[in-house]
């Protein structure tokens, strides 16, 4: 299950040994590799008994299982590395839980939407079916259509409207006076941007093609002209 996301999760793995290793974290900071673990289980468990949760279930565990919490604490400790991680750098990351939450549910929701999106029926079908037998649960948009019994394009729309509220939401948190650092701010918000950005025109990730593949050949391969100054 969710063989797309083993990459990732290895990765984390090792960064994780190796500040444990390195600054000997409490295992408080295993808490966020348990929740991440758990909601793997339920989605695991959705799959092999073919339930499709209603879309508020989905997204009570989906922002977590996109991983977007355990990144950025891994992201906000890694930072601090050799300056001024302590061993309650992760206490202060919990003052950030409400925008690192809306955050975490944007990259879901841009993620869903985005993998959704698909220019010919035939390669979405092909998409799903491979979604399907590698193991990945029903997402935002088909729980949508399942619950209320909506058309694809119905849930789109409802999924969209959930983003641009998601975002409202990132804007009120990181516009607030609080003892949140300002590094998780900013990371929360950049997870967020990157999600839009790579997911704004179909899956960006999933798939070799599209804006996303165009984005990349024109920020590395193609070179960037420059015009003489016209005086």
């Amino acid at each position: 299950v969710h063989r797309r996301r083993g990459i990732g999760r290895c990765a984390l793995c090792h960064v994780r040994h190796e500040l444990r290793k390195e600054f000997g974290l409490p295992l408080g900071f295993n808490e966020a590799w348990v929740n991440l673990c758990k909601s793997y289980l339920v989605e695991a468990r959705w799959f092999y008994r073919g339930y499709t949760p209603t879309l508020q279930e989905y997204l009570d565990n989906a922002w977590t299982s996109v991983g977007g919490p355990g990144a950025l604490l891994h992201a906000y400790l890694l930072q601090g590395l050799g300056s001024h991680l302590t061993k309650t750098s992760p206490e202060s990351f919990k003052h950030g839980s409400e925008i690192v939450y809306w955050s975490s549910l944007m990259t879901r929701l841009s993620d869903d939407l985005g993998t959704s999106k698909y220019l010919s029926i035939l390669f979405f079908a092909q998409i799903i079916m491979a979604e399907s037998e590698k193991g990945d649960v029903a997402k935002a948009v088909e729980c949508y259509m399942e619950e209320k019994g909506t058309s694809e394009e119905e849930a789109q729309h409802h999924i969209n409207d959930l983003i641009c509220y998601s975002w409202k939401k990132m804007n009120e948190e990181s516009a607030k006076t609080s003892r949140i650092p300002k590094s998780i701010v900013k990371m929360s918000l950049n997870m967020a941007r990157t999600a839009h950005s790579i997911f704004q025109h179909g899956d960006g990730i999933g798939t070799s093609i599209g804006v996303t593949k165009d984005r990349l050949i024109s920020l590395i391969a193609n070179p960037i002209p420059i015009y003489p100054e016209h005086r």
